[in-house]
């Protein structure tokens, strides 16, 4: 060990055996026994003083309610698609514990159970009536103080000095949570936490009753514009029809059968004024070449025959006549000419009636053309008026789903109503108990000073 330490455990031992005077033994048991009756004195002083206070202390009731929050509809609990939503998430529960704080809620406490008439949550008046009666005794030199402001912070003082008497327990790993209030009265206590959660399931309702009825009217705003939507959709389509001609369900059947007698009737006529085209071609090209005597048509004409009976018995005379026979090769070069005018003509009628044919079949099909289009635009607005009857019954039968069989339902379910407390939540005896005797060591500590001095010094020095 090191030489100074010895030497100062010995400088001490020797300052408090021989240095210091000892008392005598007598002496040292006398002071002990003083100091424990100091002690007890003082421990004995604060239970008395704690049990004289004890039935004078102000109780404090605490009146519960325990709720729990439900995902629901707007049926409440009773909704069938209640089970298809999401639950509720900690904003949501947040929420709906703010409800409890608002001053419409507070308000509705308030006027049901007169707290404002209450000493024990009327704001304090003691400045402000001071100054109102100084006001009233001297108003020339005190100015009285508006109605309207003191009114708005008594007002808002009583509101807060009621919110603050609410007890608000939540357990953050459920949907439960327990509403209470605190007062000195314990059937006041239950009967304002019961008003309390009522009004809370109150304004729930209400407030699902405000959103009931928005959707309604907008509901019942969209079917009166589906359901015009609908009417005028076949009100249209009943002007097109009769303005297209549709509404006769005869004409497209008309219309296709002119088609089919014109088309056979068109191609007839072509065959026919193709053949009678060839055959004025050919007897043309004849009579260029000097022929035409050969045609089939000359030879098979009654006059062209005739003719030439009559020429060959002009030959067959014994006399001829050049003027009689002159006449009668004039007759028969005109009857050849007339064959060929005819059937050029014959040719010119074909192509013309196959020309009116070929007109009345294009006019026939641009009909049906615009038939199709206007079935085709027919068929859309019917469509259209058909996903309009559709809207329209959707919106109908949402409307009338809209009303609540049973009526509305709140989110939230009182589990286990409040009671009337028969024990205070303050002062509890085990606390109070304890803090006595806490006060009670201190106080037969203070009044031994001179131990404690020692201890401590003996405890610093080493």
């Amino acid at each position: 060990m090191d030489q100074r330490v010895m030497d100062q455990l010995v400088a001490y031992e020797y300052r408090d055996k021989v240095a210091l005077p000892q008392p005598p033994e007598s002496r040292v048991r006398r002071d002990a026994r003083f100091s424990l009756w100091r002690f007890l004195a003082g421990f004995c002083i604060v239970l008395v003083l704690a049990a004289c206070a004890w039935p004078h202390l102000p109780r404090v009731y605490v009146a519960m309610e325990t709720l729990v929050l439900r995902p629901t509809g707007l049926n409440g609990p009773v909704d069938p698609t209640a089970a298809m939503r999401q639950p509720l998430d900690e904003s949501a529960v947040l929420s709906e514990l703010d409800m409890l704080r608002l001053d419409g809620l507070v308000d509705h406490v308030i006027a049901r159970h007169g707290l404002d008439a209450d000493p024990e949550f009327a704001p304090s008046r003691g400045p402000a009536e001071l100054l109102v009666r100084a006001a009233d005794r001297w108003p020339g030199i005190f100015p009285r103080p508006q109605r309207a402001e003191n009114r708005e912070r008594d007002t808002a003082e009583l509101r807060r000095n009621v919110r603050d008497h609410f007890v608000i327990d939540r357990d953050r790993r459920s949907y439960t949570f327990r509403v209470g209030f605190r007062s000195s009265d314990p059937h006041k206590a239950a009967a304002v936490a019961a008003t309390i959660v009522q009004q809370f399931v109150d304004m729930q309702v209400e407030r699902k009753r405000a959103i009931l009825e928005n959707v309604t009217a907008h509901q019942a705003e969209r079917e009166h514009a589906l359901r015009d939507r609908a009417g005028a959709a076949r009100r249209e389509i009943l002007e097109f029809r009769i303005a297209t001609g549709l509404i006769d369900q005869g004409a497209r059947a008309s219309l296709e059968a002119q088609l089919a007698a014109l088309s056979a009737e068109a191609a007839a006529t072509h065959a026919r004024a193709i053949e009678a085209t060839t055959r004025a071609q050919m007897l043309a090209s004849m009579q260029e070449q000097g022929t035409l005597d050969g045609a089939p048509e000359v030879l098979s004409s009654p006059i062209v025959q005739q003719l030439n009976q009559s020429l060959s018995a002009a030959f067959a005379r014994p006399t001829i006549f050049p003027a009689e026979v002159n006449a009668i090769k004039e007759q028969i070069a005109a009857s050849r000419d007339r064959i060929l005018v005819a059937a050029q003509a014959e040719a010119a009628n074909w192509i013309k009636r196959r020309s009116l044919i070929e007109d009345e079949l294009r006019d026939i099909r641009e009909r049906l053309v615009e038939l199709n289009k206007n079935q085709f635009r027919l068929d859309a607005m019917m469509q259209e008026a058909a996903n309009a009857d559709a809207a329209f019954l959707e919106a109908l039968t949402s409307l009338r789903s809209m009303a609540a069989p049973n009526g509305l339902q709140p989110d939230v379910e009182v589990v286990s109503p409040a009671t009337v407390p028969d024990r205070p939540a303050f002062p509890s005896p085990i606390p109070f108990g304890a803090g006595v005797l806490v006060l009670g060591v201190l106080a037969g500590a203070a009044l031994n000073p001179r131990p404690l001095l020692r201890g401590v010094q003996r405890l610093v020095t080493g």
